[in-house]
C-alpha cells in the first residue's frame, strides 16, 4: 500500500479492478498521483473495509469501477448506497499494457485515470430496480430456449444415424410431432440393442426439451407481468412482444436518466451512422457495435 502524499489536493477520484475474489482500489489527487492502492476482499466485509479507506482518504468526488453488471455488481450496490457516485469504465487497452505492464493495482490506476480524462466511462446501471430482475428472468429463459434448441438438433441427429425400423417409424414428422411423439414412446428395456438404445436416449432428450420450454414459457409469464405493473409503455410500443419489451428495458437499466437523448439511444443500440469520412469523401458506416440485445429488439420491431 502506498502512502499518502504530503502536497495532495484536497479532491480525488477513485478506480477499482474487479475480480471475482478480490477488488482493487486506487485513489489519485484531481493531478493524477497516485495516493493509495489496496485489495480487499469481494464480499460484504471487503466493501465495508473499502468504503472505508474511501471515506478516510478524503473527498473522493467519483469512483469508476470496471464490471459494474459482472464481479463489481455487489461493490457497485453498496457504493451506491453509501452515497458515492459511480460510473462504469472500461478496461485498459492492449497500448497501455503493452507500456505499462499488468497487474490488478495498474488496473485499477487506469480505472481512475480514465475518469480524469473523461473517456470511456458511463453511468452504471441501477441493478435495485425491477429492470433487473427481467434481466436474470432473461437471461435464465434465453438458456433455457438454447438449451432446448440444442436438445431438438441432438434428436434429429440421432435419428439420422439411427437403423432404418426407427428413421422409418419417425419419417416424415414435424419438429413439434416428433417430440411429442418421442416423449411418449415405450421402448423395450433392452438397451444393449441400438435401435432401442436410440429411442431411449432421444425420449429423454424430447422429455427434458418439453420441460425447458416449459419452465421457459414461466419465464416469459413472471417478465410480461413485470412489464405491464412496471413498464407497460414499453409492452404497448407496436411490435413488441414481452420478449422484445424485456431486452430494450435491459438495456436502457432501471435509470434510465443516464441516457441522455434518442441520439444516445440509438448508439447505445449500434444504430447510429458511424462517420466514415476522409479527404474530399463525406460519408457514414454501419455501426457494428453497441448494445447486440437492445440492437435485436429494435430489428425485430
Amino acid at each position: 500500500m502506498d502512502g499518502k502524499s504530503g502536497n495532495q489536493l484536497s479532491r480525488f477520484v477513485a478506480g477499482v479492478d474487479t475480480h471475482m475474489d478480490t477488488h482493487t482500489l486506487a485513489i489519485l489527487t484531481g493531478q493524477g498521483q497516485v495516493v493509495l492502492t489496496a485489495t480487499f476482499p469481494a464480499n460484504h466485509d471487503g466493501y465495508c473495509q473499502l468504503i472505508t479507506a474511501l471515506k478516510n482518504a478524503g473527498d473522493v468526488t467519483t469512483i469508476g469501477v470496471e464490471g459494474t453488471n459482472s464481479y463489481g455488481a455487489g461493490l457497485t450496490r453498496a457504493l451506491i448506497s453509501a452515497g458515492f457516485t459511480v460510473k462504469e469504465v472500461l478496461r485498459p487497452t492492449r497500448q497501455v499494457r503493452r507500456l505499462r505492464g499488468k497487474s490488478d493495482a495498474i488496473d485499477a490506476v487506469e480505472a481512475a485515470r480514465a475518469l480524469l480524462s473523461n473517456h470511456g466511462i458511463s453511468t452504471a446501471k441501477d441493478s435495485t430496480t425491477p429492470a433487473e430482475s427481467l434481466r436474470v428472468l432473461l437471461t435464465a429463459r434465453t438458456q433455457l430456449i438454447n438449451a432446448g434448441s440444442a436438445m431438438l438438433n441432438s434428436i434429429k441427429s440421432l435419428l439420422v444415424t439411427a437403423p432404418e425400423a426407427v428413421r422409418s417409424k419417425y419419417r416424415g414428422l414435424s419438429n413439434q410431432a416428433l417430440v411429442k411423439r418421442l416423449a411418449v414412446s415405450r421402448p423395450r428395456e433392452a438397451v444393449e440393442c441400438p435401435s432401442v438404445a436410440v429411442v431411449h436416449a432421444m425420449r429423454h432428450l424430447a422429455r427434458a426439451r418439453i420441460d425447458a420450454l416449459n419452465k421457459a414459457a414461466e419465464l416469459q409469464q413472471q417478465m410480461d407481468s413485470i412489464l405491464r405493473e412496471h413498464y407497460r409503455q414499453v409492452l404497448n410500443i407496436y411490435g413488441s412482444s414481452a420478449i422484445v419489451a424485456a431486452e430494450l428495458v435491459v438495456t436502457i437499466g432501471g435509470n434510465p436518466d443516464r441516457i441522455r437523448d434518442e441520439a444516445a439511444f440509438a448508439s447505445l443500440c449500434g444504430v447510429a451512422p458511424i462517420p466514415a469520412s476522409t479527404g474530399r469523401t463525406n460519408r457514414y458506416r454501419l455501426n457494428r457495435g453497441g448494445d447486440r440485445r437492445g440492437n435485436k429488439a429494435l430489428h425485430r420491431i
